[in-house]
């Protein structure tokens, strides 16, 4: 009787006499080979879903601060536009009230731009409720200069 040269099975020769027990013992090792692989996939499938576990809970936990972000960052306002100024006070409504606001002449022919913050108007633009005021005004060498034309805004607000 031979055997095989990896797994040792038997090799019944047809000068063997016929015996069950060389039957009987591949099957033994055949078993004994597929209860070791079964218990390396069962292994395997266990660390995989483990990591699976892992990985959800941190997609979700990724997932639910993102989601915080979004909702937060949504509560900001803002507001970009153009709007025509002359010596009067215009009021530009936002439908917020902002927190900051830019404005810089249309054309830019003129070098004509005011910012202002909540709590420090400045005499050409200055917050209102839901909106701000401004005028076309410009200081140059000491004299006022009123600016009349296009100009174009940003505004800021919170939640």
């Amino acid at each position: 009787m031979q055997h095989t040269e990896k797994r040792n099975f038997n090799i019944i020769e047809t000068s063997d006499a016929f015996s069950p027990e060389a039957l009987n013992e591949n099957t033994r090792k055949f078993e004994a080979a597929l209860d070791a692989a079964q218990a390396d996939t069962q292994a395997v499938r266990s660390e995989a879903a483990a990591a699976l576990s892992a990985e959800a809970a941190a997609r979700s936990a990724a997932d639910a601060a993102l989601s915080q972000r979004v909702t937060v960052l949504e509560g900001f306002k803002f507001a970009q536009g153009t709007v025509t100024l002359d010596e009067n006070d215009t009021t530009v409504q936002l439908g917020f009230t902002p927190v900051a606001v830019f404005i810089r002449h249309y054309d830019f022919t003129r070098l004509f731009s005011a910012m202002t913050v909540a709590g420090a108007p400045t005499t050409a633009l200055w917050i209102v409720e839901n909106g701000f005021a401004a005028k076309s005004l410009h200081y140059s060498n000491g004299t006022t200069a009123f600016f009349s034309g296009q100009y174009c805004y940003i505004a800021f607000g919170t939640p």
